[in-house]
């Protein structure tokens, strides 16, 4: 315990001093975009790693890893992490990731193999799973490049949900996907997430089920249940009606923000130094996740299964689990018809406050990047 209050008390005082691996030039202003052999895109933000879009992760899109402004890892990295081929990665940035996300792995609890950092899908869609893995897949089939700003660019991909049974598409959706810095808070990242659902060949039905459907799983050391394994860690949810921790679970909200401790990004010299993972010893700084729901967003204001153990999620199609009805409302999207949803995911570094919180969400909702 003390140890662990002595590691807290030094990732205070050494933030901004140097102690993190990455160190941004800040001669690279600007956005930074490179092209993976398998498809992804990692993108940069003046000089320094944000975020990678996956186009397949075991059967779906993901986006992952995704770093703050001052390079913390800000989502769980198993079972991603374990698939990766470290020593090979020729980034020596991205290789420290890596390197991060590994020697943190014994912070994450590895439950639930689905929850991949941060997606979109769904439980039940006319008779498949695309929530599980190994069930009902989301294949990309287009991916270019809308727009470039000095601090954002935004990406759109085109997507076929592919029944399980015959592997045939059920759906199609569009996702548009800006990446940037947040012209009122510099320091602030984001990711605009919109995403447009069509009915190509037949009707399509989203079933009632809590199991959807934006979702993220926040660091280990964030989840509200994390001070089971070590008094040091552990976070908070709160959400615009001021609801916390469980009571946020399955209430309509305009927005919800998750924060907590997170791990210090360690450099090379540091991890090679370290001889043992101590989990008292941990170095921590802070963060959260802010997720908002535009009001142009299908069932505005979405209901939210956000859980204490991780699970961050927006899930306009769970009413029967969040109101306890007996009856299921499920969503028929009629043949040439289409659904849409509109997301803004900001990770930061330290803490806000929930007037910071609000007037985040007002700067989206007047359409300020």
């Amino acid at each position: 315990m003390k140890n662990g209050f002595i590691a807290i008390l030094i990732s205070l005082l050494v933030l901004g001093t140097g102690y993190y691996a990455w160190s941004q030039d800040s001669s690279a202003a600007g956005v930074r975009l490179d092209t993976m052999p398998d498809g992804g895109l990692r993108v940069y933000l003046d000089g320094s790693f944000f975020a990678e879009y996956c186009p397949d992760c075991e059967g779906t899109p993901i986006i992952w890893p995704i770093c703050s402004a001052q390079g913390a890892l800000m989502t769980r990295n198993w079972p991603m992490i374990d698939d990766e081929p470290i020593d090979n990665e020729k980034d020596p940035e991205f290789k420290n990731i890596l390197k991060n996300a590994k020697w943190y792995l014994p912070t994450e609890e590895q439950d639930h193999p689905h929850h991949r950092s941060l997606w979109f899908t769904h439980g039940e869609v006319s008779g498949s799973n695309f929530w599980m893995l190994g069930k009902a897949k989301i294949s990309q089939r287009d991916c270019q490049i809308l727009e470039t700003g000095d601090h954002y660019i935004t990406i759109q991909t085109k997507n076929d949900w592919l029944a399980e049974q015959d592997q045939k598409p059920v759906c199609t959706d569009v996702r548009t996907v800006t990446l940037g810095a947040l012209t009122s808070h510099p320091a602030f990242r984001y990711i605009d997430f919109d995403i447009t659902i069509t009915a190509e060949r037949d009707n399509v039905t989203f079933v009632d089920t809590k199991e959807g459907t934006l979702g993220i799983r926040v660091p280990g050391t964030m989840d509200g249940t994390a001070t089971k394994r070590n008094a040091a860690w552990g976070g908070n949810i709160i959400n615009s009606n001021q609801q916390k921790n469980d009571d946020a679970w399955g209430k309509h909200a305009d927005w919800v923000d998750y924060s907590g401790p997170i791990p210090v990004r360690l450099t090379d010299e540091q991890l090679q130094e370290t001889k043992k993972f101590e989990a008292d010893n941990v170095p921590l700084t802070s963060g959260g996740i802010l997720i908002m729901n535009h009001p142009d967003s299908f069932r505005y204001p979405t209901w939210w299964h956000v859980r204490t153990y991780g699970l961050f999620a927006a899930n306009p199609f769970g009413q029967k689990d969040f109101e306890s009805k007996e009856k299921e409302n499920n969503v028929v999207i009629q043949k040439g018809k289409t659904l849409t949803f509109r997301y803004r995911l900001v990770f930061y570094d330290g803490q806000i406050s929930f007037d910071t919180a609000c007037q985040l969400y007002k700067n989206y909702l007047e359409g300020t990047r």
